[in-house]
């Protein structure tokens, strides 16, 4: 998830970032899927030790 979805996006993010224009956000060009797979896999739910701070 992390480096084939979500890493690729950053040097997206770059060329062609969110935009904010009359009250309309554009978000960068994939990240819509990726946010779909992150919620559909459960990423979300994912529990971290306290010993790292989760």
């Amino acid at each position: 998830m992390c480096g084939e979805v979500l890493a690729p996006l950053n040097v997206e993010g770059d060329k062609n970032p969110s935009t904010w224009k009359d009250g309309v956000v554009t978000a960068t060009p994939g990240f819509k899927d990726a946010f779909r797979q992150f919620s559909e896999g459960c990423w979300q739910g994912v529990q971290h030790p306290v010993d790292y701070e989760g």
